[in-house]
């Protein structure tokens, strides 16, 4: 059988696909077509990107806004292959678009504590972690206040 061979523009990007089946053409084809070429928190352009951090390898977009949002795809146990999770988008600490979440750099008060209100949030010795916006809090976040 022919080599079966795809271009396809997604955004600035293009990809081309080659395999031995139309079958199998289609299916990685239509990964790359259940893309979105915007950020759906945002609006603005994304890119792909990729990472490993230790043993463990990511896949996924990433916008260019100035708030970043990031999206990584899930895996298939059987086969490998990747796929997009439409509602796994989330927000990106400020200054991590590119690899590992930048630290806080905003200590607490001395003596202080993070004391937060609500179930959706994690408190922690000095700061919390907001399961809403993956952000590290600190004296600077509205959700943050001295203890009392």
């Amino acid at each position: 059988m022919p080599l079966t061979r795809l271009a396809i523009n997604i955004g600035s990007m293009a990809v081309q696909i080659e395999a031995d089946d139309p079958k199998d053409a289609l299916v990685h084809a239509s990964f790359f077509a259940e893309l979105p070429t915007k950020c759906p928190m945002c609006g603005d352009a994304v890119r792909p990107f990729y990472r490993q951090v230790d043993k463990f390898k990511y896949w996924g977009l990433v916008c260019s806004g100035s708030e970043v949002h990031e999206n990584t795809f899930g895996q298939h146990q059987d086969d490998g292959r990747l796929f997009y999770k439409h509602r796994a988008w989330i927000v990106k600490p400020v200054g991590a678009a590119n690899g590992e979440p930048a630290p806080d750099p905003t200590p607490p008060p001395a003596g202080a504590a993070a004391t937060t209100t609500g179930a959706d949030h994690t408190a922690g010795p000095g700061s919390c972690t907001c399961r809403t916006t993956s952000k590290y809090h600190s004296s600077k976040c509205p959700a943050w206040s001295p203890a009392r």
